[in-house]
């Protein structure tokens, strides 16, 4: 057994495009048929694929992704996507 797809829902996704964005993902637009337009990325062989949440309804849980990052560079730009304070 392999996990294959994880789908987080959010209440905003044009800053959760950023943030995962600022972290060096590089995230697909897609919408199937009729349906609601999401963003997608690879993670490993998992694809993640981003929702806007339907009635507040957003998913609650603790993921742990490592990206590579230089520390000693980090200019703390995530702080301004407005996702962290």
């Amino acid at each position: 057994m392999q996990l294959n797809y994880v789908v987080l829902y959010v209440d905003n996704l044009q800053k959760s495009f950023e943030f995962y964005s600022e972290l060096g993902f590089e995230l697909t637009a897609e919408q199937h048929g009729e349906g609601p337009k999401h963003y997608s990325f690879p993670v490993g062989n998992v694809i993640f694929e981003i929702y806007l949440a339907k009635n507040n309804a957003v998913s609650h849980m603790r993921l742990g992704i490592e990206v590579d990052i230089n520390v000693n560079g980090w200019d703390g730009s995530l702080r301004f996507s407005g996702l962290r304070k």
